[in-house]
């Protein structure tokens, strides 16, 4: 858990995260596709998405091999059945719901029809599960505690500068989940509109 190459593995499940918070408020919000299997439409970026999904599956089954220092007993535990089961009671359910990619599971099983899918609103569901992803989230916190601890930086510079990233990541969601409601909702949207027409007063 504390080799060279675990860290490095480390740092780029890392920037993956980052970019899925990033990426999946967009896609839902945008309605971009991400389900290259299905979608003749989707956009080459809807490939790159499917190999991050691999990269966690991937650091999904190397958490089952990884050791893990012991805080109870003050020891690094290195026994497969108890790092197994560590992993189980702590983060295994939250990395799977966040790697499962649902884009392209529910159309296999609905056969992969987009028309059906449409009529019986899979087609938004599957793309609002991705929100899910957003979990991952969780476990950056867990990868900037040990970039912290390789850094040296400053304990009350790094909490800082943790907070100003939630708070960027966050609004960065609910501005895009903004901009979703309202094109869902509404079948004349505020941005859809003229900017003259946001500027008229009623004159009577």
């Amino acid at each position: 858990h504390s080799g060279r190459y675990k860290k490095l593995w480390d740092v780029l499940v890392g920037v993956f995260i980052v970019y899925s918070v990033i990426a999946i408020p967009v896609q839902i919000g945008f309605s971009i596709s991400t389900a290259p299997f299905h979608d003749p439409e989707a956009p080459p970026l809807a490939i790159f998405e499917f190999m991050i999904d691999c990269i966690f599956m991937l650091d999904i089954l190397f958490s089952f091999r990884t050791s893990y220092f012991d805080e109870l007993n003050d020891c690094v535990e290195t026994v497969p059945r108890e790092i197994r089961n560590h992993y189980i009671k702590t983060w295994f359910a939250i990395d799977l719901v966040s790697t499962l990619p649902f884009d392209i599971i529910v159309p296999l099983f609905m056969g992969g029809d987009s028309s059906s899918l449409s009529s019986i609103r899979i087609i938004k569901f599957v793309r609002l599960s991705r929100i899910l992803k957003m979990f991952r989230l969780t476990k950056l916190t867990k990868i900037l505690t040990k970039l912290e601890d390789v850094l040296g930086i400053s304990p009350a510079f790094f909490e800082l500068l943790k907070y100003l990233i939630i708070v960027i990541l966050v609004t960065h969601l609910v501005c895009c989940l903004w901009y979703y409601a309202c094109g869902s909702i509404s079948n004349s949207a505020w941005f859809d509109q003229p900017v003259y027409h946001l500027y008229e007063t009623d004159s009577t």
